[in-house]
């Protein structure tokens, strides 16, 4: 696997797995809860930019119905 594509998914693991701590805001307290919603913004951003050219090419190619649906729920 390239090194780039490890780094995407290890971005989108992250992300997965601070979203689930930020849930348990009772168990974390509030402190712990500002920090990793700050790691997880960083993480959306750089998300963000890491892809980028999928969002720059989205509108490329012709729209069939099933590219439609593709389309909805990758993004």
């Amino acid at each position: 696997m390239k090194p780039k594509t490890v780094v995407k998914i290890s971005a989108d693991y992250a992300m997965s797995v601070l979203l689930l701590l930020l849930i348990t805001y009772e168990l974390i307290g509030q402190e712990a809860h500002e920090w990793i919603g700050i790691a997880a913004f960083a993480l959306f951003v750089f998300h963000h930019i890491v892809n980028r050219s999928w969002l720059k090419n989205i509108f490329r190619g012709k729209y069939t119905p099933v590219r439609i649906m593709q389309t909805i729920t990758a993004a």
